[in-house]
């Protein structure tokens, strides 16, 4: 059952909308096999116009094959990707999409950006996750502690592709 709003919104505006409201996402790159992590992945910018941009931890497999230029595949997906026919009406999802794909070109974060996207991100979390009564010193204390073993990367979009959902 869609709402009345996703009858007026462009679809480059309902993809948007999917993403913010689906940020944890598996990025894939390839290195001597595939690989991919899930990590937040947050935009910056508008439906029109935007980047993406997310974290790793330095010990992650995959850090290593990050490095600007490098293609990335993201994929977002919804938290419930099961439909059916079955579900009432309520239980089913609003949004026309299971998942958005999204194939682009890396570059990393100087330490500035990864700062300010690190504070970004934890705000987006705490939001996302309901834990608005956290504190922002302890968050800006684990940047600190933590900013030297992570890196951060924005990725820029070149072809999007919003995957239909199907009531099974």
């Amino acid at each position: 059952m869609k709402s009345v709003d996703q009858h007026t919104k462009t679809k480059k505006e309902l993809i948007f909308d999917f993403i913010q409201a689906n940020p944890i996402a598996n990025i894939i790159v390839s290195g001597n096999d595939f690989l991919t992590t899930t990590v937040p992945i947050l935009t910056k910018g508008t439906a029109d116009e935007f980047v993406l941009y997310g974290h790793m931890a330095k010990h992650n497999a995959q850090y290593k094959y990050l490095e600007n230029k490098k293609r990335a595949l993201i994929i977002f997906q919804e938290k419930d990707l099961c439909t059916s026919a079955l579900d009432t009406p309520e239980a089913q999802s609003e949004t026309e999409f299971s998942a958005v794909h999204i194939n682009g070109e890396l570059k990393l974060q100087t330490e500035e950006e990864l700062r300010s996207s690190l504070e970004k991100t934890f705000e987006r979390l705490r939001l996302f996750y309901g834990k608005e009564n956290t504190c922002t010193e302890k968050i800006n204390t684990i940047i600190e502690r933590q900013m030297h073993l992570i890196t951060g990367f924005w990725c820029y979009p070149n072809l999007t592709s919003p995957v239909s959902r199907l009531v099974q």
